[in-house]
């Protein structure tokens, strides 16, 4: 970020410095070509980001295609680094699409856990309702 603000300075600088000696052409021309560089660079930051997300889509479609193996490999490893390492010789997966199977079965298994503390909560709730209820009853 600070790097982009001292390019976005010189840049300014640059053409403040100029303004004396070129016309309004000249100063349009700079900054359609600063503003063309800033373009490029973002567009080039889009694509890698992309380009990453991809890779790790690629990974969770393999382990949609294998789910049952996945599961399987990943309940009998001892360690989370020992699940990466086994689901990337398995699939070959590389070590980020790995972690992000990880990280998507774990947000699975915390899902799964708030479900399981609602039902309980709400069985509670039920149960003192009902026993509420038959209290007004008697």
């Amino acid at each position: 970020m600070r790097m982009v603000l001292a390019e976005r300075a010189a840049a300014l600088k640059e053409i403040a410095d100029c303004v004396g000696e070129h016309n309004l052409k000249d100063i349009i021309q700079y900054f359609v070509e600063h503003r063309h560089d800033v373009v490029v660079r973002r567009t080039q930051f889009e694509l890698r980001k992309a380009e990453e997300r991809a890779h790790i889509l690629e990974g969770l479609i393999i382990a949609c295609d294998n789910i049952d193996e996945v599961v399987q490999i990943i309940r009998s490893s001892r360690t989370t680094d020992e699940s990466i390492k086994r689901l990337m010789e398995r699939f070959e997966l590389s070590e980020i699409q790995a972690q992000a199977i990880l990280d998507l079965q774990n947000l699975l298994q915390q899902q799964q856990e708030q479900i399981e503390n609602l039902k309980n909560s709400m069985k509670s709730i039920g149960y003192s309702i009902v026993c509420d209820r038959g209290d007004i009853n008697k």
